[in-house]
């Protein structure tokens, strides 16, 4: 890994105090998971690739060399589709249900922003305007949408599109005004796309499903390319509907084809073999025979270079000319699933999928130790109050205490039915390991001889966190059940609070007495002592983690891209404080234990931000992006059970009651979103409009989760 410093940004708190950020370990450059798709700029200066872990990084082409890389986009979805707008002023990522733009002006990304989020869409099937203003998508009604970008408002459709023959972007080509589309029949549907109707069905070509289509100039004549199951590559005249060229069948479906717009160069691919044809000389020239499978093809459009991936998340260039490797983007190693930082402050431990635990010293951020003992993705990660010993969880059905110092395995508890979430926990008489099971969602206890002492099912739902009390009283856990479940030192559970999201991140305040709960959409605020809602901060964004300052005066969250500060002296009256952006999704938050004025960010790739909070004069202005929620005083945790345990107590409740409160709020900001909105369009200037773009944007994505926000309620 890569140590590296950035310009540094300053953030001003409420208490006049700034935060300055700067990267020091930089994310691993390549795709974890296979590479479904690859795509060139049609200027040839970028290229595109998206993987099976939702990924889409955009590469810097430099005089045939591939360099610098940049997250754009990160779905919970497998990448099925993938392209630039004709004058590369757009990105466009699709998945299998969402489909989103991104804007390219100048090497700069600007806000992305959804197509039809509220429609049934086939995300992956989607292909840009030759005039780049409008977008044509797909839903599994197969129905094709037209859309205007700058609006995203449907200006056009055609029902009743016969099944198609690819499940991506390629098999789309729009050129002037018709649509041709890929068929399951062997034939490709030409659509006008001035009355969106049937237009003619170019047949004879194939005799099974086509699999991708590309455009070509030949000369002053366009051309359109057609590969299909049956395994020949088809050249077609766009003005004529006939055929130009057609290969003799190969073993294989071709299933990738791509052209260099102005060259007599295309470059075709079977899941094994990736081919490189001259259409003026006829040559056909095999580069590539491969064990494993291969995506889609893409050569840039100037005809010099040829990207291709594999399913083991490589990605190799080629020259279009001699057909020779020039280069080779290996995956990365890992992804990171868990990270702590030890109790001294001395080092730092990152686990990740790969089974591995990389310890790394704080100072100086290299690596002083990989601990190899899982066989499968590492699920948690604790440490013992002393640092003495770690334990790890993994999806292997195994739990493993190290000597921390050695790297030594001290015990190896086996057949523990998927841990999803651990905690060391030591009350001054007994220290005991506790996990949260995926299996049946039990919470266990063992002792570091490895034998289980305490077994119950309480949650309903995958485990996300454990989490000793602050005075080592209990333990804390949180599920997608929506429960928050505190156990004493004998194993006993009481459901604490019924929350109105799954819970995807806990923390607690001892000083102010506040328990934290992270969840998809918001971070509620409950009362320890009342077990109430004290109120709610909206953030529209995943949160995967919260931690509390040494200090408690501070809170981390950390969203899925973006770190907020929340101060906690007046939790009323303040509201999260936006910190940084990431280009790769937050796996964890993390405080330096030595200081309350240092703390750390770490995304899934391993990259790590550092974060410093001083007095300043030095300002950053930063938009105010959270909006509190109302939150009436006499709601309380939805639990419908009395029980006393230590010092909790649980009351019952009016549940309809509680649900009609929320339904009145859910009402109230849906109408205030709609006024803001409104406001913008109508009173500020067209030549400052853009600079609005994003709140308007962020106005219509609340307005859509107003209308899904009542399915959550209990």
């Amino acid at each position: 890994m890569e140590l590296i410093l950035l310009d540094e940004s300053i953030i001003k708190l409420n208490s006049e105090q700034s935060v300055k950020n700067q990267r020091i370990l930089k994310e691993q450059a390549g795709h974890r998971l296979s590479i479904q798709l690859v795509k060139f700029s049609p200027n040839s200066k970028f290229l595109l690739s998206g993987d099976w872990q939702g990924a889409v990084k955009i590469w810097h082409v430099n005089h045939s060399v591939i360099e610098k890389y940049a997250t754009i986009f990160f779905f919970d979805e497998g990448i099925e589709g993938l392209n630039f707008s004709p004058n590369c002023f757009y990105v466009g990522a699709g998945t299998e249900s969402k489909l989103f733009i991104q804007g390219l002006i100048n090497g700069q990304f600007t806000d992305a922003h959804e197509i039809l989020p509220e429609e049934p869409i086939r995300g992956g099937i989607f292909t840009f305007s030759p005039d780049s203003t409008k977008i044509s998508v797909i839903t599994y009604d197969q129905v094709m949408f037209f859309v205007d970008i700058q609006s995203n408002e449907i200006i056009g459709s055609i029902e009743d599109i016969p099944s198609l023959g690819g499940s991506n972007s390629g098999i789309l080509a729009w050129y002037e005004n018709y649509l041709f589309i890929g068929l399951l029949n062997g034939s490709i549907a030409v659509y006008s796309t001035e009355n969106f109707s049937l237009v003619k069905n170019l047949e004879s070509g194939h005799t099974d499903s086509v699999l991708s289509l590309s455009l070509m100039k030949d000369g002053a004549d366009m051309r359109l390319l057609s590969t299909g199951a049956d395994g020949r590559v088809v050249i077609w005249d766009i003005n004529s509907s006939s055929i130009v060229s057609r290969t003799d069948p190969f073993e294989r479906s071709i299933i990738t084809v791509d052209a260099a717009i102005d060259s007599k160069i295309l470059v075709y691919g079977t899941d094994r073999e990736t081919f490189i044809w001259n259409n003026e000389t006829n040559d056909n020239l095999l580069i590539n025979l491969s064990n494993t499978t291969n995506s889609t093809v893409s050569i840039s459009p100037d005809g010099n270079i040829i990207a291709r991936a594999t399913d083991t998340n490589n990605l190799t260039i080629y020259s279009s000319q001699s057909g020779e490797i020039i280069q080779k983007i290996s995956g990365r190693e890992f992804s990171v699933t868990d990270t702590l930082i030890s109790k001294t402050g001395s080092f730092m431990l990152i686990s990740g999928d790969d089974g591995k635990i990389h310890i790394y010293d704080i100072q100086t951020l290299t690596e002083i130790n990989l601990l190899k003992g899982h066989n499968e993705s590492i699920s948690g990660l604790s440490l013992s109050d002393d640092d003495q010993y770690l334990i790890s969880t993994s999806y292997d059905d195994s739990i493993i205490i190290w000597e921390t110092a050695s790297g030594n395995v001290v015990k190896k508890i086996e057949n523990v039915d998927l841990p999803s979430a651990v905690s060391y926990f030591s009350d001054g008489v007994q220290s005991l390991v506790v996990i949260g099971s995926a299996s049946d969602s039990s919470v266990r206890f063992y002792d570091l001889y490895g034998k289980l002492i305490y077994k119950e099912v309480i949650h309903e739902d995958y485990i996300h966190q454990l989490k000793t009390h602050p005075n080592s009283k209990g333990i804390f856990s949180v599920s997608d059940d929506k429960q928050l479940v505190y156990w004493n030192n004998k194993g006993e559970g009481i459901k604490l609070i019924k929350s109105y999201q799954e819970i995807t991140a806990y923390e607690i305040s001892e000083k102010f007495h506040f328990h934290f709960l992270g969840g998809n959409l918001n971070l509620e605020v409950w009362d320890t002592n009342k077990l109430s809602l004290v109120t709610r901060f909206d953030l529209y964004e995943p949160i995967s983690s919260l931690a509390i300052s040494p200090d408690e005066k501070l809170l981390l969250i950390g969203c899925q891209f973006t770190v907020y500060l929340l101060e906690l002296d007046n939790i009323i009256e303040n509201k999260p404080i936006f910190v940084s952006d990431h280009e790769e999704p937050i796996k964890k938050i993390l405080w330096d234990v030595q200081s309350s004025n240092v703390f750390y960010s770490v995304t899934i790739g391993a990259g790590i931000l550092y974060y410093e909070i001083f007095s300043s004069d030095q300002l950053k202005k930063v938009p105010e992006q959270i909006f509190a929620s109302k939150v009436d005083e006499n709601i309380q945790s939805p639990i419908s059970e009395n029980k006393i345990l230590g010092e909790y107590q649980v009351e019952n409740f009016d549940i309809n009651n509680v649900n009609q409160l929320i339904a009145n709020e859910y009402e109230t900001i849906g109408s205030e979103i709609k006024k803001i909105a409104r406001i913008i369009q109508e009173e500020v200037p067209e030549s400052q409009f853009d600079s609005y773009k994003r709140i308007i944007d962020n106005m219509k994505e609340m307005q859509t989760l107003m209308k899904k926000g009542i399915s959550y309620l209990p």
